[in-house]
């Protein structure tokens, strides 16, 4: 499998992005599956989190075994793991009753790893070919745009970005360097 590159090499910010080519399969169709979608972003979050100090763990329980999410980032240190990053997909696209669900069962989940963390926590929900970045402080969950300290209480289906999209495959890259940066200061 090769990789499909998109470089956004102008302006302050300088990153390449970089999903799976699958020919022409990357599409709605091929997305209406959980297990491609959570593929689709596996690999994405593995080239974002590359290095040896992060695994991506599928199916991972929350402290206490209470939630289990689709995929969570865990930066690995010499005696203890942390989850710095929680995903959750969804096949297809759902109503917009469904997506508030996954939105709040993501949720669910940065609540843990604040409880382990503290301050912040950062994650993904997907359906499909759409998604969106949310980031939890406290008890309020928002929705990141272009950057990770702008935030909006919009967290519904309409404000979601299309993996698909050129310019949303960007603000991916951008908010996924942001995220990162934050995180390997934990």
């Amino acid at each position: 499998m090769s990789l499909h590159q998109v470089s956004h090499l102008s302006g302050p910010y300088q990153y390449e992005f970089r999903i799976p080519r699958l020919g022409h399969a990357l599409t709605e169709t091929f997305l209406k599956e959980e297990s491609h979608v959570n593929g689709l972003w596996n690999s994405i979050l593995h080239y974002w989190f590359n290095q040896n100090q992060y695994i991506i763990a599928p199916e991972y329980w929350t402290e206490g075994h209470t939630l289990r999410g689709d995929l969570a980032v865990l930066k690995v240190g010499v005696s203890k793991s942390q989850p710095v990053f929680a995903f959750e997909g969804k096949n297809s696209e759902p109503g917009p009753a469904a997506w508030d669900q996954a939105v709040k069962q993501v949720g669910g989940y940065l609540d843990s790893h604040i409880a382990k963390i503290g301050g912040t926590a950062y994650g993904v929900v997907a359906a499909g070919h759409r998604f969106m970045f949310l980031k939890k402080s406290g008890s309020v969950i928002w929705r990141l745009s272009d950057n990770i300290s702008n935030v909006l209480e919009e967290t519904g289906l309409q404000q979601s970005l299309n993996i698909l999209k050129h310019e949303d495959q960007i603000k991916t890259a951008h908010l996924l360097n942001q995220i990162k940066a934050v995180v390997e200061k934990w």
